[in-house]
């Protein structure tokens, strides 16, 4: 696997101004020279400063801009690594890039749209790899697209064309909720790979996902949990719905259709 860049996180807007041109009294980091970060809060005192395209990461230390990390543009996506346990806020906007999760994180849209925020791989990898043991991935209200699967689960390589989480001897989880996973490719799982790995999908829509088997999701062992699902229209050899070997699924009103 190629060498990724570990996340770096800037320093967080501080201070405060000693006359009344501060537009929050009530916090020191909001006045006209604080950065503005994606936080939907006026930090700069300037309305007319956006966030478009600005990218937010929240530990146990505080908030931190980490925009200068999301570097990746067509044709050349930035790789990154997770390695603390955190939060990412994507203001608005398409990132190239895709991402090697370590601990437990959280991945959101700040305005809750997906139709909003894309992450987009280019083709070079998993939008998103976990090959970390009892870790914890929450999507919430993202686009992954365009990656093709670079893991290995199930004795196949390439897999996991938007996510791909394989374990060994403590189960990760996968949540990802209200979010599209569209246009990405894998030999398993062009939607999702999990190998004990548990998914869960709740108002999630799969679909123009290609794979050799299992054209949205691929689980050979984990459980699933489907609910207000759309699983449809991802071509595949094998199972264009979902691929499943071993564990419990549990559905609910969920849509499958082997493309």
């Amino acid at each position: 696997r190629r060498p990724y860049t570990t996340l770096l996180r800037a320093g967080a807007p501080s201070g405060s101004v000693a006359d009344d041109t501060g537009c929050d009294d009530g916090d020191d980091t909001v006045n006209p020279d604080a950065s503005e970060i994606c936080d939907d809060i006026d930090n700069d005192c300037d309305a007319t400063t956006r966030e478009d395209g600005m990218v937010s990461y929240i530990d146990s230390t505080g908030t931190y801009d980490v925009t200068g990390s999301f570097t990746g543009t067509p044709g050349s996506p930035a790789w990154l690594s997770v390695s603390d346990d955190s939060t990412l806020w994507f203001c608005d906007g398409t990132y190239y890039v895709y991402f090697e999760i370590e601990a437990d994180v959280t991945l959101a849209s700040l305005a809750g749209d997906a139709d909003a925020v894309v992450l987009d791989a280019q083709a070079g990898a998993s939008v998103l790899n976990i090959q970390t043991d009892g870790v914890a991935l929450v999507v919430d209200a993202l686009t992954l697209t365009d990656g093709s699967g670079d893991g290995e689960v199930g004795g196949y390589s390439n897999t996991g064309g938007a996510v791909n989480c394989e374990t060994r001897s403590t189960v990760s989880t996968v949540s990802i909720i209200n979010s599209v996973l569209t246009g990405n490719s894998g030999g398993l799982g062009g939607g999702v790979a999990a190998e004990a790995c548990d998914l869960s999908l709740t108002g999630t829509t799969v679909t123009s996902n290609e794979a050799d088997a299992g054209g949205a999701l691929t689980v050979p062992g984990g459980d699933i949990e489907l609910e207000d699902r759309d699983l449809s229209g991802n071509p595949a050899a094998d199972a264009g719905a979902v691929h499943h070997h071993a564990g419990s699924a549990t559905m609910q009103d969920t849509r499958l259709h082997h493309y």
